[in-house]
């Protein structure tokens, strides 16, 4: 998205030279510095679900794999 925004102004020298350049270079690094933190909150609360699960499956897969006619 950054480097969206700076290939977009990069031929607009005009536009750079604007005091409100800086501002909403800081708003947009700020929005994504927020999206960055909410993902890996995120993925930190997830994180142990998804342990949980793996070992569920991996324990269910080895005692399938041990004696077959559990089924």
């Amino acid at each position: 998205m950054a480097l969206t925004v700076l290939r977009y102004y990069r031929n607009k020298e005009y536009l750079i030279n604007n005091s409100s350049f800086a501002a909403s270079l800081r708003v947009v690094g700020g929005v994504m510095l927020l999206l960055v933190i909410g993902n890996l909150a995120q993925i930190a609360v997830s994180a142990p679900w998804g342990v949980r699960e793996f070992q569920r499956g991996f324990l269910s897969f080895r005692r399938e794999f041990r004696d077959p006619g559990i089924r």
